[in-house]
């Protein structure tokens, strides 16, 4: 009998039974989307604490890549919000954008500091060892798969991967997580071939 780490957790503006459901039931899975969600939008927050000044542009791209992610996670309400900003900054609406900025960053980073106070919670560790980061031989083992189109391989790495908890992955295994799930192999590649001290470069052809 499966355990249900989430089974009754409810968190205001986070439909959880209808995240675990878009990634088919892997609770792990969805935490692992939840930590990365929080980690990398805690970031993106900050670059517009300041409001969008004279870069409107990366302003836009920056509530955009909000929008998609919270909707990603079922925080659907969040994800409004940066949809009629991301609208309004696209109409140089900047009176919208002065009144709604605020109030959408603290709403969002409550949202966040509730995600981080559910998964602190979660009895996680019990089952899974720490490691510093990904193992560099698996992240190569994942990028060979996807260049393949290899289903089993991919699945294969994704579970060595999920076995562990990382202490410096920067959302790395969640992102993956999500990405396989959308089968983005070739985004997938591309990521990992560009990270600083990641695999070495493949000569990548999809068939």
């Amino acid at each position: 009998m499966t355990i249900s780490l989430l089974s009754g957790r409810e968190i205001a503006g986070l439909n959880i039974e209808n995240g675990i459901k878009r990634f088919h039931g892997d609770e792990e899975a969805y935490i692992n989307i939840l930590h990365s969600y929080s980690v990398n939008t805690r970031s993106l927050l900050d670059s517009i604490e300041n409001m969008p000044g004279d870069n409107l542009k990366n302003y836009v791209i920056t509530v955009h890549n909000i929008k998609g992610s919270s909707f990603s996670i079922c925080a659907d309400s969040v994800g409004r919000i940066a949809a009629d900003i991301e609208r309004a900054a696209k109409d140089f609406e900047l009176d919208y954008i002065k009144r709604h900025n605020g109030p959408f960053i603290d709403i969002t980073r409550k949202l966040i500091n509730d995600i981080d106070e559910m998964l602190e919670s979660l009895d996680l560790d019990i089952n899974k060892p720490m490691k510093d980061k990904p193992d560099e031989q698996v992240l190569k083992k994942l990028i060979a798969a996807c260049i393949a189109y290899d289903l089993d391989e991919i699945n294969a790495a994704m579970e060595e991967l999920k076995g562990f908890h990382y202490e410096a992955d920067n959302g790395l295994t969640g992102w993956l997580i999500e990405n396989v799930n959308l089968m983005n192999f070739e985004e997938i590649v591309e990521k990992l071939d560009g990270l600083p001290d990641g695999p070495d470069d493949q000569e990548v052809c999809y068939g």
